[in-house]
């Protein structure tokens, strides 16, 4: 499917580039765990004791976590729990060892690199992710619409749309997984900063599409037209852009059309090719669509083009 559509000259929709505060976000993560670590450098001064045990001192003794609504001793025992397992043995191996002298925390420090554990660390110690949401909060939350259309920047979006999605608003839960897709392209890490339960980009997506938006239909579709986040199945890819194309999402028309057009999770069918082509052209700056229809009607009989047209005729948006 991806390379028909490259082919073709379409591209897989991806949200407006929220990049720089997704940037942010990662780095100051980075940060901040390097700072709970600093004093870990002076390696050949720790005593001979678990690596557990010297993460735990080393993080109440840097008081990071004073002023939170959890005891230090509590955080910083979970935080030493899950750093310990996601640390490099090269780096643990550092850490325990009095002459292996400092190390440096980076993305090489921890298996897999950052976002494993930040993941684990955000879904397992309350206290560090109180902290990750006192340093991702934006100065300003504005509503959730208007966060969307002028902030386009993924962390305001979060903290702007939660509560709404949390309430049911499809619009709102398609931008929380705009918002959380954009934020794991760049840190690797899927669900929502904002306080309460985590729910991932795909799970908010599929809610918004679950209640007829369109958007989201579509958006779902491309999920399972590339295996991205469920198992690639392109008939239900299909499904979902059929249902986000009834209700004239350009987009997927066009995708709809290629589906058809290669017998992709369809049967080969060229008439609804041409009509799903057709359609996605009307009042389009993408050029694409119409080639693609003008292409495929030079293998058609003239029964299955007036076949086409009395479908075209016959549409109307649901």
């Amino acid at each position: 499917m991806k390379a028909k559509l490259q082919r073709r000259g379409g591209r897989r929709s991806k949200p407006a580039a929220f990049s720089r505060s997704s940037q942010r976000c990662s780095i100051r993560l980075l940060c901040w765990i390097i700072v709970v670590c600093a004093s870990l450098t002076a390696g050949a001064g720790l005593r001979a004791e678990s690596l557990q045990d010297i993460l735990l001192s080393t993080c109440v003794a840097n008081g990071t976590y004073r002023g939170l609504p959890i005891s230090e001793s509590e955080t910083c025992r979970c935080w030493a729990n899950v750093v310990s397992q996601h640390l490099t043995p090269s780096a643990a191996s550092k850490i325990t060892d009095p002459t292996g002298g400092g190390v440096v925390f980076d993305q090489d420090s921890f298996v897999g690199g950052l976002a494993p554990l930040s993941t684990a660390l955000y879904d397992n110690c309350p206290g560090v992710q109180a902290k990750l949401d006192q340093l991702n909060r934006p100065t300003v939350v504005p509503p959730c619409k208007e966060a969307f259309k002028t902030h386009r920047d993924d962390v305001t979006i979060e903290w702007a749309c939660k509560g709404d999605a949390e309430k049911g608003d499809a619009e709102a839960q398609y931008y929380m997984g705009v918002a959380g897709s954009m934020l794991k392209g760049v840190s690797g890490y899927d669900g929502a900063r904002p306080p309460g339960p985590r729910v991932d980009a795909l799970e908010w997506i599929r809610r918004s599409a679950s209640q007829d938006y369109g958007p989201a239909q579509f958006m779902l579709g491309q999920s399972y037209a590339q295996g991205d986040g469920v198992a690639k199945d392109e008939a239900e890819a299909a499904r979902w852009y059929t249902l986000a194309a009834d209700q004239g999402h350009k987009r997927a028309q066009h995708y709809l059309a290629v589906l058809y057009e290669y017998g992709r999770g369809v049967q080969k069918d060229l008439v609804q090719a041409y009509k799903w082509y057709s359609l996605a052209a009307v009042d389009s700056r993408d050029p694409i669509p119409g080639r693609n229809r003008d292409s495929i009607a030079r293998q058609m009989t003239p029964e299955q083009l007036a076949e086409a047209q009395r479908l075209i005729a016959a549409w109307k948006p649901e």
